[in-house]
């Protein structure tokens, strides 16, 4: 635990990963498992084994944010399922690492702890588990000819807003590895999907597994999510994008502007 411990120590000024450590409930739990062991006992299958958990999920007693500023006081009762079984298999929660705010952007980075950088270039961001898009930017092995036949869609853009030129440029790199295996590969989307529904619905999940149920208040509020794009809170003001903001929107009928959030 302790070269866990000095690990962080040692890097995260330089990466701004771990957000929040829990060294004394974690250093007590690892002398309980210690002993246990001694006695023969094994909690389960990471029996001891120290881990982190993303502060968009609640744990017991330690301060869950998701990087919103708003939450910055709260304190779980209890733990996300995640979380729960984790503990079960005896693992010990060490420390809570950064998110995007309210894991709704595609990168980590957040008003409360700022942006976690990326180990392998400290000049760029590090993208945030939520942001499927940024699976292409690892290296991949050439796709296997079995692909001869199978038919794919992808999409450069969210809601009519553009994914970064990165992440646009990575896409096509795969695009072109599989059709080079012989897939058909086309750009499209679902006809009538909804983007405004689906991060409503992404908001509730995140909210759900953070336990502080802010973006589930809607019905009390009279006010869907603002889970469109929302110039107004844009993290940088070097990048114009819009980007989720998560906030309520000021209509109750839904039909507010995405650029007007309360």
């Amino acid at each position: 635990m302790r070269a866990f411990v000095g690990q962080i120590t040692r890097h995260n000024v330089t990466y701004n990963a771990i957000v929040q450590l829990d060294l004394d409930a974690a250093l007590e739990r690892a002398k309980a498992a210690d002993e246990a062991l001694a006695r023969g006992e094994v909690w389960g299958p990471m029996h001891g084994v120290p881990v982190t958990v993303k502060d968009t999920y609640a744990t017991r007693g330690l301060r869950t944010t998701a990087g919103d500023p708003t939450l910055v006081n709260h304190i779980p009762q209890e733990d996300a399922v995640a979380v729960a079984l984790l503990r079960r298999s005896g693992a010990i929660v060490l420390a809570k690492t950064n998110a995007a705010t309210l894991a709704m952007d595609m990168q980590t980075t957040n008003a409360l702890f700022g942006t976690t950088n990326n180990p392998w270039n400290v000049n760029l961001a590090q993208r945030s588990p939520e942001d499927a898009t940024v699976t292409p930017l690892r290296e991949r092995t050439p796709a296997p000819a079995s692909m001869v036949g199978l038919r794919l869609a992808y999409m450069d853009e969210l809601g009519g807003v553009p994914v970064s030129r990165e992440v646009a440029d990575a896409l096509l790199r795969v695009v072109e590895t599989l059709r080079a295996a012989g897939a058909t590969v086309e750009k499209a989307q679902p006809k009538d999907f909804s983007y405004q529904r689906t991060w409503e619905t992404w908001g509730e999940l995140v909210a759900m597994q953070g336990g502080y149920g802010a973006l589930q208040s809607r019905a009390s509020h009279g006010a869907p999510v603002c889970a469109g794009f929302c110039r107004e809170h844009s993290p940088s003001a070097q990048d114009p994008r819009p980007h989720f903001c998560g906030r309520l929107h000021a209509g109750a009928d839904g039909t507010g502007h995405p650029d007007q959030c309360a």
